[in-house]
């Protein structure tokens, strides 16, 4: 379980920790190469990256909220009100990305386990063939080699499934927590 590191800058409110983002203009917070509207919006990688790190500064049980600190006449814009929302449909969409990317890895595991599993097999009836035929230096390398080769094409599927799996489940998680989080627009102090 992870621990809350201790002299973060960030603000607490009845006892929710915030992760607070201060622009001159609300555009800052969105990729500026994507034209969509705001709830459709892509958001700035830097932004994302801000908050994305600040969920992970504290367990995932912590309770947090976005808030974001703007000018006054930004605050007055048509689209402002679309904001929170965008945020968290950014993060709904880049959970349902990293599940497929999750999925994919999980499904490419299963096909390289049953490769490797035919190809060791393989090896495996190749090495009782060359016991029984080779004998000497020669029937010792080619014995040897191919033990190797059968336990080396293992490699791949037991890196995905002991190893590969963890970093995707623990980012699907995190941007699960900020697509639920409240996102709060407040006027930047003066």
């Amino acid at each position: 379980m992870a621990r809350e590191k201790k002299h973060l800058p960030y603000r607490q409110e009845d006892g929710v920790k915030l992760i607070e983002i201060r622009l001159h203009k609300v555009q800052q917070l969105f990729s500026s190469l994507d034209p969509a509207p705001f709830r459709e919006r892509d958001l700035d990688p830097a932004a994302e990256a801000y908050m994305v790190s600040g969920v992970q500064d504290f367990p995932l049980k912590r309770q947090m909220k976005i808030v974001i600190h703007l000018p006054e006449p930004e605050l007055a814009t048509l689209d402002i009100a679309n904001v929170p929302q965008a945020v968290r449909n950014y993060f709904a969409y880049r959970m349902a990305t990293t599940q497929a990317d999750l999925k994919a890895l999980l499904n490419n595991g299963w096909i390289t386990l049953l490769i490797a599993l035919a190809f060791m097999g393989s090896c495996l009836i190749l090495l009782q063939m060359v016991q029984t035929t080779l004998t000497g230096t020669v029937g010792d390398i080619v014995k040897e080699g191919l033990q190797i080769m059968a336990w080396v094409s293992m490699w791949r599927p037991i890196q995905t499934f002991l190893y590969d799996w963890w970093p995707l489940l623990g980012k699907i998680r995190i941007f699960a927590k900020l697509r639920d989080m409240e996102v709060e627009l407040r006027q930047l102090p003066l």
